[in-house]
């Protein structure tokens, strides 16, 4: 009988399997829960880990290891795809806004490159990217001064369709009168 590799999992794969199994709200801008009881309960696991207080750490504080516990997560089962991709970007999410930008691309991504969790933040940076270039384009779209040229451009283009309709109808008015001579103007 082959024996049956076991997979050890760190504490914050199994937070994250206990956060799924309880359905906890992981959407990152949630404006009914804010995501509280996921935030608060994967703080309270790190420390549980670390043997300390969770009111006694901050995430900044937790930033790195919980980037480090990141790498050994995985997808496990295809039929969470959803679920823990959205917890994984809730935590990342959350490490960006507490070390800033710089910082945690300096930090937290080379600690996560290769990683399925890297191919996660991967996708959420092509998506801010795309979100902020087509933010950038409709501002730049909103500038008075291309407004205007839009306003006048919409109103060439119908004169020039009303010159046309109008050429059209002449043209039938004219067809009209030939053949029925017998009615006078």
């Amino acid at each position: 009988m082959a024996s049956m590799e076991r997979v050890e999992i760190g504490w914050l794969e199994r937070y994250l399997i206990d956060a799924l199994t309880r359905n906890l709200c992981t959407t990152i801008h949630c404006t009914t829960c804010g995501a509280q009881d996921f935030r608060q309960g994967l703080i309270k696991e790190y420390s549980k880990d670390r043997d300390r207080p969770s009111c006694a750490t901050s995430f900044i504080d937790a930033s790195k290891e919980v980037a480090r516990s990141l790498r050994s997560v995985s997808l496990r089962d295809p039929s969470q795809s959803a679920s823990l991709e959205s917890a994984i970007r809730l935590i990342l999410f959350d490490l960006w806004q507490a070390l800033g930008a710089v910082t945690a691309e300096q930090e937290i991504e080379p600690i996560l490159s290769g990683t399925w969790t890297g191919a996660v933040l991967a996708s959420m940076k092509a998506h801010h990217k795309a979100r902020q270039e087509a933010r950038r384009a409709f501002e730049e779209s909103q500038d008075p001064i291309r407004v205007q040229q839009r306003r006048e451009e919409k109103r060439r283009v119908r004169q020039q369709q009303h010159v046309e309709r109008m050429e059209r109808k002449n043209e039938r008015d004219r067809q009209w009168r030939e053949n029925h001579p017998d009615v006078g103007c």
